[in-house]
């Protein structure tokens, strides 16, 4: 990747200094490759004021909701228009790209509501593979369900959603993934993030 990318405008903009280090984004992309499944997950991973314009855009969207009972229970929304901003950028895509040694092709956004009864459930009879990058903007607690699983015979991986922090994950390999029910104990709380699915093509 060429260094300059990393002092683009849009990206200077938008992701916090430290994951535009070059040394630091060799370490990461390290650290990606050694786990199974491939996966990172960034902390702080949008400037401060970036990431409340952005959890202000998603709050403030309209969503719809998604119901299918042997599939899934959630809402959905088109991505906001200053999200669209970063993701549509060719410096973004190279910067995952370098993460994870993957072009990035057709990429599928939305931005996801997920609360109390929501979930959605492993399909056995429809393996795919994809990149999925995640950008959360709420702040959870494990014992509410609504996490993210990456399972194979086994549970391989559990996200938590945790406030302005981007997961990326490598789904391949015949791993499956879900996101567990959201029980009683999550009252009103709700989580809110901006999903890409990127379809898979080698480097």
């Amino acid at each position: 990747m060429d260094k300059k990318i990393l002092n683009s405008n849009i990206l200077k903009e938008f992701i916090t200094d430290d994951y535009l280090n070059y040394e630091n984004l060799v370490e990461i992309k390290k650290t990606y490759s050694q786990n199974y499944p491939k996966s990172i997950k960034l902390d702080k991973f949008f400037k401060e004021d970036k990431y409340l314009l952005l959890q202000k855009e998603i709050l403030n969207l309209k969503f719809k909701k998604i119901f299918s009972p042997m599939e899934s229970s959630f809402s959905s929304s088109e991505i906001g228009t200053e999200f669209k901003k970063l993701i549509s950028s060719e410096e973004f895509k190279y910067f995952i790209e370098f993460i994870t040694g993957k072009k990035v092709n057709s990429c599928k956004p939305s931005s996801i509501c997920v609360e109390h009864k929501d979930y959605t459930l492993l399909k056995d009879y429809f393996k795919e593979e994809f990149l999925e990058i995640n950008f959360f903007f709420s702040q959870w607690q494990e014992e509410f369900g609504g996490y993210f699983s990456y399972f194979k015979n086994e549970e391989l991986l559990r996200i938590v959603p945790s406030e302005n922090s981007a997961t990326i994950v490598n789904v391949e390999d015949g791993i499956q993934n879900f996101i567990k029910y959201v029980n009683v104990t999550a009252y009103t709380r709700k989580v809110f993030l901006v999903s890409l699915k990127i379809s898979r093509s080698q480097g």
